[in-house]
C-alpha cells in the first residue's frame, strides 16, 4: 500500500476496506492477488 499510496491519502481517501478495493491503483495487483494462491506476500523494500 505504502509504495502506492502516502499514509496521508490512505487516511483521507481509503480509509475503508470497500475504498481500497475501488482503488484504480489497485486494480492490477488485486487482480493478481485473487487469481493467485498466496500464502504470504512479502514487502519488497529492502530494510536497513
Amino acid at each position: 500500500m505504502h509504495l502506492v499510496f502516502s499514509n496521508r491519502e490512505l487516511a483521507r481517501r481509503y480509509a475503508t476496506v470497500e475504498a481500497l478495493q475501488a482503488a484504480p491503483e489497485l486494480q492490477k495487483y488485486l487482480h493478481w492477488v485473487r487469481r493467485s494462491r498466496v500464502e504470504r506476500i512479502a514487502n519488497r523494500r529492502r530494510r536497513e
